[in-house]
């Protein structure tokens, strides 16, 4: 395993811990991996994190709301086949936990998506002002 993906991967699991409520920025967490309070603060506001974040997990997270789709639907077809309930229940029980996991992926996909426009969108009042029409 390289240094920066282990870096990549220490950096993630602080933000996680920090963006949770898990641990605040100024618990000490952050001196045991060698940043200080102000790098992982600028760091949490880097638009390539939301951005990488959002390009995993929109993906997997469409995935697996496709897949617990079709079990769940070839469980009701295996239920109206004649099968026991002891085959199709845990096996459309299992799809709608694959359905609920892909949606939650994807509701947080859409958040990190909008802290990357947010992150990347011009501040306020440096829009260019329409020119006005003369004559019309």
């Amino acid at each position: 395993m390289s240094a920066a993906y282990r870096m990549h991967i220490k950096l993630d699991v602080v933000f996680f811990w920090v963006e949770d409520g898990l641990c605040a920025p100024d618990t000490g967490l952050y001196h045991y991996l060698g940043f200080t309070k102000n790098e992982i603060l600028s760091l949490m506001n880097s638009k390539d994190l939301y951005y990488n974040r959002w390009l995993m997990m929109a993906p997997l997270g469409l995935t697996l709301v496709g897949f617990g789709l079709c079990l769940t639907i070839d469980a009701g077809f295996t239920r109206y086949s004649g099968a026991s309930w002891t085959v199709w229940v845990p096996y459309g029980v299992l799809g709608l936990a694959v359905f609920n996991a892909g949606v939650s992926i994807v509701g947080g996909a859409i958040i990190n998506r909008c802290r990357y426009l947010v992150l990347s969108a011009a501040p306020l009042g440096s829009e260019k002002k329409p020119e006005e029409n003369s004559g019309l």
